[in-house]
């Protein structure tokens, strides 16, 4: 059965309404939280990011990678406190529930490749777009268990011509 997103102001699942922007949907339910122009504007796990202008400003369709037009937020303040973590290519997004943050989700994610960025390059777009996200059916791990789910999460526009993300060093400690 394919679970979709019927429209942008509420998740449909099995012919239940839910309001909000959905989270997490696994066999222990689901986690949503209100489509507030707050949520809307701080990415999370799992938003989209629209790449077409940055593909364009960085000449992506000539370097033999695949980039794709919209990309998927692998992980916020990763490395350091404003940083995001964007699969700017192909993913397989597997949906789980973060066991640290209640309500929010976490997403692993397999494919590529992938870029980091400073979070003040992302513009809030204000509006959602729907992409696959799955788990495994009933929370078994298995073969041949994936469950689809079609879900919108928002979408966040990075700047064409970001400043590039500098990597800080970490300092040593001399043995005595």
């Amino acid at each position: 059965m394919r679970h979709h997103v019927s429209d942008k102001y509420y998740w449909e699942f099995n012919g239940v309404r839910i309001q909000g922007i959905v989270e997490y949907v696994g066999a222990e339910g689901m986690i949503t939280t209100k489509l507030t122009h707050l949520r809307c504007r701080e990415p999370r796990q799992g938003d989209f990011v629209d790449l077409r202008e940055w593909n364009e400003a960085q000449g992506h369709d000539t370097d033999g990678l695949s980039y794709g037009d919209y990309g998927v937020i692998d992980k916020v303040n990763w490395l350091d406190k404003g940083d995001v973590h964007i699969c700017t290519g192909g993913a397989s997004c597997y949906l789980g529930k973060a066991a640290d943050k209640p309500g929010h989700a976490y997403v692993s994610i397999s494919g590529g490749p992938f870029s980091l960025f400073y979070k003040d390059e992302l513009e809030p777009t204000m509006e959602l777009r729907e992409g696959r996200f799955w788990n495994f059916r009933g929370g078994y791990p298995s073969g041949d268990n994936g469950q689809n789910y079609y879900i919108k999460r928002p979408v966040f526009k990075l700047n064409p011509n970001p400043r590039k993300y500098v990597f800080k060093e970490i300092e040593e400690e001399e043995e005595e």
